[in-house]
């Protein structure tokens, strides 16, 4: 999804020519504020015993990274500390959120009400987006998934829906559907009798889920291997009910970096995540027209590297002091992710780019393997982002795999230069 001309790869054609057999390729840039503000990062306001219960800290942490919003359970204005401290950080700091309301576990429907109520009246600027239950095709406790689960996250959604749809104050704000479980939904097209039941997207569709959510919610783990791993296979799924180019939020996606751990949950090293965080970016925002939100902020504290739940952060804790905030320590993601989102950020009003003029093409036609997304400011200005899209990390032996650098010729309407490419997202700038 995302419209051809933001998908682009050498060897495919985009976009139209001008005149004559050696004009450059004119195509349409994507917005570079779009591609900014697709991106977030989960944090936990709730878990207040774990590391993120210094959330001054947590604060410091995410302005530190860029992103345009947060990722969180929403619990109480008035009562709970971390979220109103979470509240007045957004409001001072022009962060977003996109709010989390319904517990895996439950919720009271006096207290779901209450809920919405207290965002309606203590948080509506903040609020970016309302996102219907967590995974509800999927019990973390092993117990077998209710038969009418499709029904109940219907019902939730559609209460977040009307309650939105009613509230002048959350014009602004989206509501994303139920993100479900990658593997159980994958497994409900793909096995015989599967948890859940088959086709855990015709469910909802079925329910009339369509006609109460503006994004599709998605969770997608790579396994260890590059950003896009699997992608066309389970969105397909997804699209052969809601329809093709339906709005995606993958409202989860990253790696982890338990590189010992026993488990199956393949992870990446620190390195890896570092050169795939920013192609992520490219390929699910710049490419596909999805936003997403980077699973988590924070690792626990896990020395053996051996717990995958522990490793998923981007930052490392390195004693069982967990909130001290001095025992922090940010992975090579946050450096990566961070010059990346200063760079596309281009705050002001919504704006669509003007056509630019480019032709991408390694010096050696062996290389087929050139991946690219043009950005465009609203000054004008544009950037040519460009990476090799190879694998940096054997998920299955464990072990980094080196990627070497190749010359491409970036041509504008100037004129051309070289530039080498690695696996690493690279850029230029065109004139």
């Amino acid at each position: 999804m995302g419209g051809a001309a933001h998908y682009l790869r050498y060897g495919t054609a985009t976009g139209q020519t001008g005149g004559g057999g050696d004009s450059l390729p004119t195509i349409m840039p994507v917005s570079s504020q779009k591609v900014y503000e697709s991106y977030g990062v989960q944090i936990h306001v709730n878990f207040w015993d774990t590391v993120y219960g210094n959330i001054d800290s947590i604060h410091e942490k995410v302005d530190q990274l860029g992103p345009s919003y947060i990722r969180s359970m929403y619990v109480d204005y008035a009562t709970h500390e971390a979220t109103k401290k979470t509240v007045d950080w957004c409001r001072a700091n022009g962060v977003k959120w996109l709010m989390l309301v319904y517990p895996e576990i439950g919720i009271t429907a006096q207290q779901f009400s209450d809920k919405l109520i207290d965002i309606r009246d203590n948080a509506a600027d903040v609020c970016m987006a309302i996102e219907s239950i967590n995974e509800p095709n999927h019990n973390r406790d092993g117990t077998p998934v209710a038969s009418n689960w499709a029904q109940d996250a219907y019902d939730i959604t559609a209460q977040i829906w009307d309650f939105v749809a009613a509230s002048p104050v959350l014009s602004d704000a989206k509501v994303v559907g139920p993100s479900l479980h990658d593997v159980y939904v994958n497994n409900s097209y793909t096995q015989g009798s599967p948890a859940g039941g088959v086709q855990h997207w015709h469910q909802l569709q079925s329910k009339g889920i369509l006609n109460k959510q503006d994004f599709a919610g998605v969770h997608r783990y790579p396994a260890g291997f590059p950003p896009l791993n699997q992608w066309d296979t389970r969105i397909g799924q997804l699209e052969s009910a809601y329809g093709a180019g339906y709005p995606i939020w993958v409202t989860e996606t990253g790696y982890h970096n338990a590189v010992n751990t026993p488990s199956g949950n393949r992870p990446v090293d620190e390195a890896a995540s570092a050169v795939y965080a920013p192609r992520a970016l490219f390929e699910l925002a710049g490419q596909r027209n999805a936003r997403y939100s980077r699973y988590e902020l924070m690792d626990d504290y896990d020395p053996a590297k051996e717990e995958p739940e522990y490793s998923f952060g981007l930052w490392r804790v390195s004693s069982s002091d967990q909130q001290n905030s001095s025992f922090w320590v940010p992975k090579p993601e946050v450096a990566a992710m961070s010059s990346v989102l200063g760079a596309l950020n281009d705050p002001g009003v919504t704006y669509t780019p003007t056509s630019t003029q480019i032709r991408v093409q390694p010096v050696s036609s062996s290389i087929t393997d050139i991946a690219y997304v043009v950005t465009a400011k609203r000054n004008g200005t544009a950037r040519c982002w460009l990476w090799r899209d190879q694998s940096v990390w054997n998920p299955n032996a464990r072990t980094p795999i080196s990627v070497s650098s190749v010359a491409v010729e970036v041509e504008d309407s100037v004129g051309t230069r070289q530039i080498q490419v690695d696996a690493s997202v690279s850029f230029i700038d065109l004139r």
